[in-house]
Protein backbone atom coordinates (compact mmCIF):
# COMPACT_ATOMS: atom_id res chain seq x y z
CA UNK A 1 0.00 0.00 0.00
CA UNK A 2 1.32 3.39 -0.97
CA UNK A 3 0.61 6.55 1.02
CA UNK A 4 -0.11 9.81 -0.73
CA UNK A 5 1.42 12.99 0.63
CA UNK A 6 0.55 16.53 -0.28
CA UNK A 7 3.09 19.19 0.64
CA UNK A 8 1.66 22.16 2.51
CA UNK A 9 3.36 25.51 3.02
CA UNK A 10 4.70 25.56 6.57
CA UNK A 11 4.67 29.35 6.87
CA UNK A 12 2.55 30.21 9.94
CA UNK A 13 -1.01 30.78 8.81
CA UNK A 14 -0.39 30.10 5.11
CA UNK A 15 -1.23 26.44 4.50
CA UNK A 16 -1.10 26.69 0.69
CA UNK A 17 -1.10 23.24 -0.92
CA UNK A 18 1.60 22.17 -3.36
CA UNK A 19 -0.04 21.67 -6.77
CA UNK A 20 1.50 18.22 -7.24
CA UNK A 21 1.47 15.02 -5.20
CA UNK A 22 4.31 12.79 -4.14
CA UNK A 23 4.03 9.22 -2.96
CA UNK A 24 7.35 8.49 -1.32
CA UNK A 25 10.74 9.95 -0.51
CA UNK A 26 12.02 9.73 -4.09
CA UNK A 27 8.99 11.58 -5.48
CA UNK A 28 9.68 14.34 -2.97
CA UNK A 29 12.10 15.71 -5.55
CA UNK A 30 9.14 17.02 -7.53
CA UNK A 31 8.72 19.57 -4.73
CA UNK A 32 12.44 20.20 -4.25
CA UNK A 33 13.02 20.79 -7.97
CA UNK A 34 10.18 23.30 -8.30
CA UNK A 35 11.69 26.82 -8.34
CA UNK A 36 8.50 28.28 -6.88
CA UNK A 37 8.67 26.14 -3.73
CA UNK A 38 11.41 26.08 -1.12
CA UNK A 39 12.12 22.84 0.73
CA UNK A 40 14.77 22.75 3.44
CA UNK A 41 15.42 20.17 6.13
CA UNK A 42 15.59 21.06 9.79
CA UNK A 43 13.68 20.69 13.03
CA UNK A 44 14.80 19.13 16.27
CA UNK A 45 16.27 16.04 14.55
CA UNK A 46 17.25 17.80 11.33
CA UNK A 47 15.26 15.40 9.17
CA UNK A 48 11.93 17.19 8.78
CA UNK A 49 11.19 18.74 5.39
CA UNK A 50 9.85 22.28 5.63
CA UNK A 51 7.98 23.60 2.59
CA UNK A 52 7.43 27.25 1.68
CA UNK A 53 5.31 28.42 -1.25
CA UNK A 54 5.87 31.19 -3.79
CA UNK A 55 4.41 33.80 -1.41
CA UNK A 56 7.63 33.53 0.61
CA UNK A 57 10.13 33.19 -2.27
CA UNK A 58 12.39 35.98 -3.51
CA UNK A 59 11.89 36.90 -7.15
CA UNK A 60 14.31 38.87 -9.31
CA UNK A 61 13.76 40.13 -12.86
CA UNK A 62 15.63 39.10 -15.97
CA UNK A 63 16.85 41.48 -18.72
CA UNK A 64 13.34 41.51 -20.23
CA UNK A 65 11.75 42.39 -16.89
CA UNK A 66 10.24 38.93 -16.39
CA UNK A 67 10.22 37.55 -12.84
CA UNK A 68 12.16 34.43 -11.90
CA UNK A 69 12.74 32.71 -8.59
CA UNK A 70 16.17 33.68 -7.24
CA UNK A 71 17.95 30.37 -6.61
CA UNK A 72 20.77 29.75 -4.17
CA UNK A 73 24.28 29.91 -5.63
CA UNK A 74 27.17 29.19 -3.22
CA UNK A 75 29.54 31.14 -5.49
CA UNK A 76 27.49 34.34 -5.81
CA UNK A 77 26.72 36.44 -2.72
CA UNK A 78 23.75 38.04 -4.49
CA UNK A 79 22.13 34.59 -4.60
CA UNK A 80 22.66 33.67 -0.97
CA UNK A 81 20.39 34.30 2.02
CA UNK A 82 20.83 37.66 3.74
CA UNK A 83 20.89 35.83 7.09
CA UNK A 84 24.12 33.80 6.98
CA UNK A 85 22.74 31.32 9.51
CA UNK A 86 20.64 29.83 6.70
CA UNK A 87 23.73 28.90 4.63
CA UNK A 88 24.28 25.46 6.22
CA UNK A 89 20.70 24.47 5.39
CA UNK A 90 21.30 25.32 1.73
CA UNK A 91 24.75 23.72 1.59
CA UNK A 92 23.33 20.53 3.12
CA UNK A 93 20.83 20.12 0.27
CA UNK A 94 21.38 18.13 -2.89
CA UNK A 95 19.25 20.26 -5.23
CA UNK A 96 19.12 23.91 -6.13
CA UNK A 97 16.61 25.76 -3.96
CA UNK A 98 15.05 29.20 -4.27
CA UNK A 99 15.82 31.89 -1.74
CA UNK A 100 13.20 33.18 0.67
CA UNK A 101 12.16 36.81 0.78
CA UNK A 102 14.63 38.55 3.14
CA UNK A 103 11.79 39.46 5.53
CA UNK A 104 10.87 35.75 5.75
CA UNK A 105 14.35 34.47 6.60
CA UNK A 106 14.26 34.85 10.39
CA UNK A 107 10.96 32.99 10.73
CA UNK A 108 12.15 30.21 8.41
CA UNK A 109 15.41 29.93 10.37
CA UNK A 110 13.50 29.66 13.66
CA UNK A 111 11.38 26.87 12.20
CA UNK A 112 14.43 25.00 10.89
CA UNK A 113 16.06 25.28 14.31
CA UNK A 114 12.93 23.88 15.95
CA UNK A 115 12.11 27.08 17.78
CA UNK A 116 8.85 27.96 16.07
Amino acid sequence: MMCEFKAVCDWPGCGRLYPGVYYGSMDMFDVSNNPDWLMLFGGRDGDRAFHFCSKHIRYDRDADGLPFAAEFDPDDEHYQPVNGELLPYYLDGCTTQPLPEPECEDTILAMLKGRA
